[in-house]
């Protein structure tokens, strides 16, 4: 098997790893809330055209280091074929150190030796350091389910399943304000408020309102379908 690798792309600030063909390529991440506090795996899967996303939740108390070791280990326990090639991509140094450097553990010694024994049952096993938040797609990807295996919990130990969550909350749209009037020396003037600050509608009837109002009822649906498209994919209403 050629040896795993990843490469720059030259026109972004982008790595991405090079996949052979019948390889199983694990990129896997451990997160926690806290050092220790509630703590998750994030979980790739590829072989060749095929990809699975995996996501644990470990318990309360967990350390981010517990947590890179778990991901490996968990990782592993989704594969079937414990003779095809494996590559096991991951950012944390610490677990390269450990499984491929000789380090000597300081802390999770069982745990350490536990993996190391468990990684004796795969023939074609091997490590590759990817670095981290380098945007490489699946490593990205596993970090994100990671963190989100943190934050909604469920029963620990667990290996489920999953899509990658959004980065980040759907944009909601802003109403635009009313500009100034073009060729005009006169302020503006918000049509919600009158002189003295107080709240109503001058013209109700005019454009301009009319626009503000429509745009107004356009966020409040957004608010209700993206709260509705939450609930559906994560069973939360915030992430």
């Amino acid at each position: 098997m050629s040896e795993p690798s990843y490469q720059r792309r030259t026109k972004h600030p982008t790595l991405s790893v090079t996949h052979y063909k019948d390889t199983i390529y694990l990129y896997c991440d451990g997160a926690c809330k806290g050092n220790p506090g509630p703590g998750g795996c994030g979980i790739v899967l590829l072989f060749n055209q095929f990809r699975k996303n995996f996501r644990v939740y470990l318990g309360e108390e967990v350390t981010n280091n517990i947590a890179e070791l778990e991901a490996v280990r968990f990782g592993l326990s989704a594969i079937k074929d414990k003779n095809l090639p494996i590559v096991i991509c991951s950012d944390s140094t610490y677990v390269i150190g450990l499984m491929t450097k000789g380090w000597t553990p300081k802390a999770n010694i069982e745990m350490v030796e536990a993996l190391k024994k468990y990684l004796k049952e795969f023939p074609k096993l091997s490590f590759l350091q990817v670095p981290g938040h380098s945007r490489v797609p699946e490593n990205e990807d596993a970090d994100k389910i990671a963190s989100f295996a943190c934050k909604v919990k469920g029963e620990a130990g667990v290996l489920k399943e999953t899509d990658v969550p959004e980065s980040e909350k759907a944009k909601k749209p802003k109403p635009q304000k009313a500009g100034k009037a073009k060729n005009s020396g006169e302020k503006y003037k918000d049509p919600y408020y009158n002189d003295k600050g107080a709240k109503e509608l001058e013209d109700p009837d005019s454009e301009e309102i009319r626009k503000l109002v429509e745009e107004e009822m356009a966020y409040e649906e957004f608010e209700e379908a993206d709260k509705k498209r939450r609930l559906n994919e994560w069973g939360i209403e915030e992430y």
